[in-house]
């Protein structure tokens, strides 16, 4: 089979992408048959995992960890997480310089706020 021959260009009058090409590297192609009921829990288990049905499938079928990706509530969690964390890396900082004499009020109210937003997780 020639690969050249699946080469797919973008439409013309639209913005110019990259072409996309089959992936060599999986040159083989497999079916396999499934029921309405193992289909759905296969397409609805690889969305959740933020993966095309056959990623999915091969992942599964290699014993690869499959995780589910964050939604975008949890992206913003994290970010703020990841934000009062930077707070708290300054504060320590600046204690370990003698520079703060408020030192407990500054890292209670970090913790008050790592507390609540790990409570909306």
């Amino acid at each position: 089979m020639c690969y050249k021959s699946l080469v797919f260009s973008p439409p013309k009058g639209r913005s110019k992408r990259r072409e996309t090409r089959l992936p060599t590297e999986r040159p083989l192609i497999r079916s396999s048959r499934y029921s309405e009921a193992e289909w759905q829990a296969i397409t609805e288990a690889a969305a959740r995992a933020g993966k095309l049905p056959s990623t999915f499938i091969r992942e599964a079928a290699l014993g690869q960890k499959i995780t589910a990706r964050r939604g975008a509530a949890n992206d913003a969690a994290v970010k703020e997480l990841n934000r009062i964390g930077n707070n708290l890396n300054q504060v320590a900082r600046a204690a370990n310089a003698g520079g703060m004499p408020d030192l407990e009020r500054s890292v209670r109210e970090s913790l008050a706020e790592l507390v609540e937003v790990i409570r909306r997780l």
